[in-house]
């Protein structure tokens, strides 16, 4: 079975880190590598944050269902460190 990527779902991607396959800073790297190649496109991220990503992806101890799994976060909600637009 070959390794998720970008357009896997959540469960293909837990489920790799869960078995050892892959881990979370390989797969936030994928998604940055992503994120970055289609910024200028779509203009998806407000304010990307793909450093701390991967440093938070190496710290990453969690076992529990979204283990490695990466996530946006819409700028609408309050995250400490980023602005909001509400």
């Amino acid at each position: 079975m070959s390794l998720p990527g970008v357009r896997d779902g959540v469960v293909a991607i837990s489920a790799a880190v869960a078995a050892g396959r892959t881990n979370a800073v390989e797969v936030v790297a994928e998604h940055v590598d992503r994120c970055r190649a289609e910024h200028e496109r779509l203009n998806a991220l407000v304010q990307p944050r793909y450093h701390e990503a991967l440093r938070e992806a190496g710290c990453a101890t969690s076992s529990g269902a979204l283990a490695g799994v990466p996530v946006s976060v819409k700028e609408c909600f309050a995250v400490t460190g980023m602005r909001t637009t509400l």
